[in-house]
């Protein structure tokens, strides 16, 4: 006997209201959230967009534990940021929420910098 096809809307749509009975806003703020706290989706009953808000920024980016030459493009991003007047952490946040947590190449800081700065990353602020 033929297996019946998936509906694949059907378990997305499924997804969307159990992220919604979890007090998200959707099944990707869930996803989002998972990533970023470790929890397992199982183990939530009920959480509130508050504590949510209160999470994310608890959990920010940490620049206190970052050094120098961990990541020679951040470097480079952190001092090109710096001679436009903008601090050291708030250019090391700006990196990693683009980055996602993770590291940004040569073309996603050049897509970054013209969207907050309006002009191309060049070889001049390269990590040499």
């Amino acid at each position: 006997m033929a297996r019946k096809p998936r509906d694949y809307s059907r378990e997305y749509q499924r997804r969307q209201e159990l992220a919604r009975q979890r007090g998200f806003k959707s099944y990707g703020q869930q996803r989002h959230y998972l990533e970023f706290t470790g929890a397992q989706a199982r183990d939530i009953t009920y959480i509130g967009q508050d504590y949510i808000a209160e999470t994310y920024s608890r959990w920010a980016y940490d620049f206190a534990n970052y050094e120098y030459g961990d990541d020679k493009l951040l470097d480079a991003w952190i001092r090109r940021s710096e001679g436009r007047g903008v601090d050291a952490e708030e250019a090391y946040n700006t990196y990693k929420e683009a980055a996602k947590g993770g590291n940004l190449t040569r073309r996603q800081i050049a897509r970054l910098s013209r969207n907050l700065y309006g002009e191309e990353w060049n070889e001049k602020w390269s990590t040499s």
